[in-house]
């Protein structure tokens, strides 16, 4: 667990510096209004991409993880989700006004096969494979298409970033599925397949629905370059999630493997060895930005740096997700993902009223104080109902 968890760390580490530079580059480099656009395109495709994955990534790293693996059924997964991602930008070229939101959407079916590919090698135990095409090298990427679009006129420059972003993410998508001819069929897949990528699917869009609401309902209430500002604060909040993420990664598979085995201990073993890799820098990263994150939010963009108060709702969130550690993930790993995608209905029905009643009245610090309040609701009720599944498979809770 600590040798999964410290490399897939020292990946996603890698990503968050990428992700910080570029997002400092662009803030500084564009206009306010083309890092608006930047930002809101950014969100877009993070929103996207689970809807159009249907819940395969997750359904597969459980079931691969516990030695079952079906070609055929990894094909069907990639054409069901590359029809779906291209369903989205056919749909967006012909009813988006905003031209520069409908190229954004030209790259989404090379992210959701990123998306699948890196679950896969994920569960095989590939964490570079999974994690550096598009956590490393594509954040990588941009920051040079930053540099590059940095000497077009003002206005055409997240535009231009965006036609020369797609064909090296489409090359490194293809390349990821090239590999898919060196995998041996291992066992059939579960014949419950279906209904749980279904459940998963469920929980995962409504997470991913709540968790880009937040800037979306601002850009909707407060406009483009507000929506901005938060997106930077939002981002530079969510260096906390590289670091839960990246825990998660390892975990899961493992999760997967011992609720197989039914080794309650090993579970519990590995929740509190990822709660505490989690925990622990979260705080530090929480105590960082309480001292600095002004500045550190001006250093990114200029019109960043009254949104300190947001960071730290959004960071504080994300510390409250990384002390609970991996809850829903274990929950969707051992067969209750039902519970986790009633969870995440609730949460987000509950957190679109309050965070589009807040973005409206209160503005960025009111969507901002929403998300938080329901966010840690929502992984305190994971937490509870994961020491309960403990409980019932043997271990102590």
């Amino acid at each position: 667990m600590l040798k999964d968890g410290s490399l897939s760390l020292v990946l996603r580490l890698c990503a968050a510096a990428l992700s910080l530079g570029t997002l400092t580059f662009v803030g500084r480099a564009f206009t306010a209004e083309d890092f608006g656009y930047f930002g809101t395109v950014m969100a877009m495709l993070a929103l996207l991409t689970p809807i159009c994955a249907l819940g395969w990534p997750l359904t597969l790293t459980r079931y691969i993880s516990q030695g079952f693996f079906s070609r055929v059924l990894v094909w069907r997964a990639l054409r069901q989700s590359l029809s779906a991602a291209l369903l989205f930008a056919l749909i967006g070229a012909l009813v988006l006004r905003e031209w520069i939101f409908a190229l954004g959407l030209v790259i989404l079916p090379a992210y959701v096969a990123l998306d699948l590919m890196a679950a896969i090698f994920r569960a095989r135990g590939s964490f570079v494979r999974a994690l550096v095409p598009r956590d490393i090298l594509w954040r990588g990427l941009l920051m040079i298409g930053v540099w590059v679009v940095m000497s077009f006129p003002q206005g055409q420059q997240t535009s231009m970033l965006l036609v020369l972003a797609i064909p090296p993410i489409f090359l490194m998508a293809a390349l990821q599925m090239r590999s898919l001819r060196d995998f041996e069929d291992c066992a059939p897949m579960d014949a419950d397949v279906a209904r749980v990528r279904h459940r998963i699917w469920i929980s995962t869009l409504s997470g991913t629905l709540f968790a880009n609401l937040d800037t979306l309902a601002v850009g909707a209430f407060c406009g483009v370059e507000v929506a901005g500002g938060y997106f930077a604060a939002s981002r530079l909040g969510s260096i906390i999630v590289f670091v839960h993420s990246a825990v998660g990664l390892a975990v899961g598979p493992r999760l997967a493997r011992h609720h197989a085995e039914r080794n309650a201990s090993a579970i519990n073993a590995d929740l509190r060895t990822a709660a505490l890799m989690a925990g622990v820098p979260a705080l530090v990263l929480f105590g960082v930005f309480v001292v600095a994150g002004g500045v550190l939010l001006g250093a990114i963009a200029p019109n960043a740096e009254d949104m300190q108060i947001v960071l730290l709702l959004l960071a504080l969130g994300q510390v409250v997700n990384g002390l609970t550690g991996p809850s829903g993930l274990f929950l969707s790993m051992s067969g209750a993902e039902a519970q986790v995608a009633r969870v995440s209905i609730q949460s987000l029905a509950v957190g679109a009223a309050m965070i589009l009643l807040g973005a409206a009245v209160f503005g960025p610090i009111g969507a901002a104080a929403a998300t938080f309040a329901v966010q840690s609701r929502s992984e305190l009720r994971l937490w509870i109902g994961a020491r309960s599944a403990i409980a019932h498979q043997g271990g102590p809770a």
